[in-house]
């Protein structure tokens, strides 16, 4: 009858839309998996509790009596049914309500619909959710107005992302709203000073502990934090919380997370009492501002009762980022328990610093290995230049994630072999796995080193094509390809279609312009960017450098290297008296860039030597030059282009024994000329020759058409130097 009715009006009731406008908008079906299993239940006539019975006796709080019996259903109340819903698997969540509708002697009570919406919540099924609220608005029960209830709702919207929802909902509780209802959109408010601002002067509900530990996490996401966070710590100590354990934990977290960790080791030293989280919350603030002799002090103090594995784990990633990997290794086997998270932070630590006999000991000594182990072992390899063991150890993967193909395609990339890295990257493509924005700048960075134009352009595809945004690294891996590439057309357009343009971008975009030789167009864009808020870097200053010496601005340049020490602060670093004494040296002004090398406050390095003495080459300057080969055979004898340039300096002097007896000197020292090699992109391949390559097997017409080019060439007036032909050949 109407008892055997009811349950099917409430259970069909969540699967149909809301038509309400304007509080929950359009809905949509719910996934397929929770479709099925909900009108799987909802479509038999009379419902057999096998299932559920097997759920309930395995529960403890189920009962164990055999649920297919009649005296077993009449059993199970309202509190049974919550309780199944509340302790279970939020999966499970759903069919157990609709279970719950069919059987006549339960009805959903005002705890119902909070368990099932924090099922939700945690699930992040935003449709499941709003059909829930749907039931709740048509049931007509007390429910609907119940504040537990409402305020479930509230945060159910806003931790799954949906805050327009969580907003109207939360102007309709007017004038029953809580300090439970303010604290579920307090942490999810662009503004939540402004927020709390209201919360206070709008209403009757007061801070509790939770609010203010929700204030201080956003303060802590925000870019001003010490001052809002300081803001906050004002209200605190106007209230009764000042002293409680769970706020002051969230402002040592914010202190430290600002870099005031001595207020944080004040608040840490005032405390009454303090709990495992208030040692490892501060203990990783000593270790994140790279105070490691605080922090062990600290651990060592710290109670036996409260040394969990997350302070054990916190000090042996400090040790490994310092690269004490000793005494990570001394707390490691001192630990009485680990878990995959101490084992990978220890063998990190060895990868990072190359020791990577003693990661491979750890590594084969795991119990149990997950997708990062295997990562930091393969990423160690080929820091090492073991890109062969690198990838042996990824071929041998039971299982792979986004993140090892990740570490396997940089790794090529890092090696050098940026067309191995490309296959990896269409491997991965080709098994089903969707690239995140991470792979795709290390793709754009190989397709970059490798000039493939056409392999760039399709990458861009995909991403236009998957609306992945282009901002931040992104944006920048796709101006440098394009820069790189030569592509500037394509690169200017999409510098200009940037919504936020950040400091790599403009970085990036001034350096390929000047790169190109368009040297008044790279000096216009810096021009621009001092408009902007935004503060030139080291990275600018030699893009901007580097403009100047293409463009032949001597005046200019060294306005710019004394405007980056005055106007911002920028001490010069040794790439950018490289860049100057490439100005000066393309000018032919080799006295004066040999005195700006003299007074470097740093040592020069091979790139400052090499620049004077090709300056010297292209000049004539013997003198300077010969002193500048001996400073680079000094810092690198086996470099065999320093010898090349030398020569070539004596032969252009037409010094021809001087320029045999180099030749002599490199055979002596069996100091071998590499190669030169050109690459060239054909239908989306790259190929790569060397100076004389006869490999290929069409070299003969390759040979005869560069034959008939440099024939073509002389018509028109070009002559080879014969110094470059003899001795650089």
């Amino acid at each position: 009858g109407e008892a055997d009715a009811k349950p099917w009006t409430l259970s069909t009731s969540i699967l149909i839309p809301s038509k309400q406008p304007g509080l929950l908008g359009s809905h949509y079906a719910p996934p397929r998996y929770l479709w099925s299993r909900w009108t799987g239940c909802c479509t038999t006539p009379r419902p057999t509790y096998e299932g559920l019975g097997a759920t309930a006796s395995r529960h403890p709080l189920g009962a164990h009596e055999d649920d297919s019996s009649y005296g077993a259903r009449q059993r199970r109340n309202s509190f049974t049914w919550n309780s199944l819903i509340r302790f279970g698997e939020p999966e499970a969540a759903l069919t157990l309500f609709c279970r719950m509708l069919l059987d006549s002697d339960a009805s959903p009570d005002r705890f119902t619909f909070p368990f099932l919406l924090k099922a939700c919540s945690r699930l992040r099924a935003l449709e499941e959710g709003r059909q829930l609220h749907c039931s709740i608005l048509k049931s007509g029960s007390a429910a609907a107005d119940d504040p537990f209830v409402l305020n479930t709702l509230l945060h159910f919207y806003a931790s799954c992302g949906s805050i327009d929802d969580a907003r109207r909902l939360f102007d309709r509780l007017l004038p029953s709203r809580d300090v439970v209802s303010w604290n579920a959109l307090l942490g999810h408010e662009a503004e939540p000073l402004e927020f709390f601002g209201r919360m206070l002067g709008e209403s009757e509900a007061r801070p509790d502990g939770f609010t203010f530990s929700l204030l201080l996490r956003a303060c802590t996401r925000s870019s001003s934090t010490l001052r809002e966070g300081k803001q906050v710590h004002a209200h605190i100590c106007k209230s009764r919380f000042s002293d409680d354990v769970f706020v002051c934990n969230a402002l040592i977290h914010m202190y430290c997370g600002a870099y005031q960790i001595e207020a944080g080791r004040q608040l840490f030293d005032r405390m009454p009492s303090r709990d495992p989280v208030s040692w490892n919350t501060i203990i990783d603030g000593f270790v994140k501002n790279d105070k490691m002799a605080v922090a062990r002090q600290l651990f060592d103090s710290m109670p036996a009762s409260m040394r969990s594995l997350i302070a054990f784990n916190t000090m042996i990633s400090g040790y490994a980022k310092a690269g004490d990997v000793d005494e990570a290794c001394r707390i490691f086997n001192s630990m009485p328990e680990r878990d995959s998270v101490t084992w990978n932070t220890m063998i990190n630590g060895y990868a990072k610093v190359g020791r990577m006999d003693l990661a491979r000991q750890l590594f084969d000594q795991m119990p149990e290995r997950d997708t990062v182990s295997w990562s930091h072992v393969i990423n160690g390899y080929a820091k090492v230049g073991r890109i062969d063991l690198a990838r042996s150890l990824f071929d041998e993967m039971p299982r792979r994630d986004v993140l090892s193909w990740n570490v396997m395609i940089a790794g090529y990339v890092e090696s050098g072999l940026c067309d191995d890295a490309l296959n990896v990257f269409h491997e991965m493509k080709l098994l089903g796995f969707i690239p995140d924005r991470a792979t795709l700048v290390i793709a754009l960075s190989a397709t970059a080193d490798l000039g493939s134009l056409d392999e760039g352009r399709r990458i861009h595809d995909d991403i236009n094509r998957n609306n992945v945004p282009v901002d931040g690294v992104l944006g920048a891996a796709l101006l440098d390809m394009y820069c790189k590439c030569g592509a500037m057309d394509a690169a200017i357009q999409i510098f200009r279609t940037l919504q936020h343009k950040e400091l790599d971008h403009w970085n990036t975009m001034i350096g390929g312009l000047a790169l190109h030789g368009d040297t008044d167009a790279a000096l216009a864009l810096f021009s621009e960017m001092e408009k902007q808020p935004l503060q030139p870097n080291d990275i600018t200053f030699i893009a901007v450098l580097t403009a100047c010496s293409h463009g032949g601005l001597v005046h200019e340049g060294r306005l710019y290297f004394e405007f980056m020490r005055t106007a911002y602060n920028i001490k010069p670093k040794v790439q950018h008296y490289g860049c100057m004494v490439d100005i000066l040296g393309r000018a032919g002004l080799l006295e004066e860039a040999m005195q700006l090398v003299g007074e470097m406050p740093m040592e020069p390095n091979a790139v400052v030597w090499r620049s004077l003495l090709g300056a010297c080459r292209n000049h004539g300057n013997l003198e300077i030059g010969a002193m500048s080969a001996g400073r680079l055979i000094e810092l690198d004898p086996q470099d065999s282009s320093t010898y090349i340039l030398l020569s070539n300096l004596y032969a252009s002097m037409g010094m021809w024994d001087d320029a045999n007896s180099i030749r002599k000197m490199m055979r002596a020292k069996e100091i071998r000329k590499v190669p030169g090699c050109s690459s060239i992109e054909v239908d989306g391949g790259v190929y790569h020759f060397l100076v004389g390559d006869r490999s290929h097997p069409q070299s003969d017409e390759m040979y005869s058409l560069l034959s008939a080019m440099n024939d073509e060439l002389g018509s028109a007036g070009y002559v080879a130097y014969a110094t470059d032909i003899v001795f650089c050949g």
